[in-house]
């Protein structure tokens, strides 16, 4: 049986954005760039999150690179 991951750990979250640090992630949360919730003591962040995050960051390049040009 193969279970899809739908949550993160901040852990997971810092391997998928590459590699960046943990407080690189902290910060993210803190800036409130990226959503997460809490189940017991741990935080996680939803694949929908992440997700967002990530389009949010390729928008914001997308739109530098634009005003580059112009």
């Amino acid at each position: 049986m193969n279970i899809e991951r739908k949550a993160h750990s901040i852990k997971q979250v810092k391997e998928h954005l590459g590699g960046v640090s943990q407080a690189f992630i902290y910060a993210l949360i803190k800036q409130k760039q990226l959503k997460t919730f809490k189940i017991g003591g741990r935080r996680l962040v939803s694949d929908e999150a992440l997700t967002e995050f990530i389009r949010n960051q390729e928008n914001i390049q997308e739109e530098s690179e634009i005003e580059q040009v112009a």
